[in-house]
């Protein structure tokens, strides 16, 4: 048994980094897109996203009850 996880190999530090690096990289690439279709829509319709912002801090506002 031993040997059968000695036989597999191991995962050096610098293919860790490269991995890593390759995840980082894709989640920063998704938020950007994700970053520029947000604006684009508040571009194109700032009305909606005015309206929904306002009734998300409403609804936020009244959850937590500050007064």
């Amino acid at each position: 048994m031993n040997q059968a996880v000695q036989s597999q190999p191991q995962k050096t530090d610098s293919s860790y980094s490269k991995c890593m690096q390759s995840a980082t990289d894709d989640l920063v690439e998704a938020c950007s897109t994700v970053g520029d279709a947000t604006a684009e829509y508040s571009r194109k319709h700032p009305a909606v996203v005015m309206m929904a912002t306002f009734f998300l801090g409403f609804y936020v506002g009244w959850k937590i009850k500050p007064w």
